[in-house]
C-alpha cells in the first residue's frame, strides 16, 4: 500500500511562505545607532542593508517603529536642549541664557515671516480669482 500524504498535511504550519522581512530586529538596532551618530536616513538605510523606500514603508505602517526612529533621530537636540536648560537653571549661565533668549527671538521672527508670507500669498491668489470672477460676470 502506497502511503499517500493529505494536501493539509504538505504545508508545514509554522513555515512562511515568500520574502523574508527585511526590516529584521538587527537592522533596526542598525539604524537606531546611525540615527544617534547623527546620519540622514540616506546613509543609515546603505549602512544598515535596507532601502529607503522599505525604511519609509516600515515608518508609515509601524507606530513603533516610527517613534523609535524619531527619538533616536532627536536623541542629541534632546540631551543638547537639557544641557542648555541645566547651563541656564542650575548654574544661572548668563551668557548661555541670552543665547537661548536670542535664539528663540529668531525661531519667532521666522515662523512670523513664514504666517505673512503665506497670508499674503492667500491674499493674492483670493485677489486674483475675485477679478478673475468679475470678469466672467461682466463678461456674461
Amino acid at each position: 500500500m502506497v502511503n499517500q500524504a493529505k494536501p493539509h498535511q504538505l504545508i508545514s504550519t509554522n513555515s512562511r511562505v515568500g520574502r523574508p522581512k527585511a526590516m529584521t530586529q538587527e537592522v533596526v538596532r542598525e539604524l537606531t545607532d546611525c540615527f544617534r551618530k547623527g546620519m540622514d536616513v540616506r546613509g543609515a538605510c546603505i549602512l544598515s542593508g535596507v532601502s529607503t523606500s522599505t525604511y519609509y514603508k516600515e515608518l508609515a505602517s509601524n507606530k513603533q517603529f516610527s517613534d523609535k526612529m524619531t527619538l533616536a533621530q532627536n536623541e542629541t537636540t534632546i540631551f543638547a536642549n537639557l544641557v542648555v536648560k541645566n547651563a541656564i537653571e542650575k548654574k544661572q549661565d548668563v551668557k548661555t541664557a541670552r543665547w537661548w533668549i536670542d535664539r528663540q527671538d529668531k525661531l519667532a521672527s521666522k515662523a512670523l515671516r513664514a504666517r505673512e508670507y503665506r497670508f499674503i500669498k492667500k491674499l493674492t491668489l483670493t485677489d486674483k480669482h475675485e477679478r478673475t470672477k468679475s470678469v466672467q460676470i461682466d463678461l456674461a
